[in-house]
């Protein structure tokens, strides 16, 4: 069926429908953070924790990128 989760982390035993989101998730365990702020330069694990926090810099131009 299309809710399937196929992909399971091999950590936790969780389940995923992408591949893409266990590779996500995954971070969380390797405590890895490839999104860092261009303004203030604090590191996330997760492109939506990065956007969060740039409204923390409201009227200043954040700089999204990959390290």
């Amino acid at each position: 069926s299309s809710g399937e989760r196929l992909f399971k982390c091999d950590v936790c035993g969780k389940h995923f429908a992408t591949n893409e989101y266990l590779k996500c998730h995954k971070r969380c365990h390797l405590g890895a953070k490839p999104y860092k702020c261009g303004v203030c330069g604090k590191t996330f694990g997760l492109r939506a924790s990065l956007a969060q926090h740039s409204n923390v810099h409201a009227g200043n131009e954040a700089n999204v990128s990959g390290m």
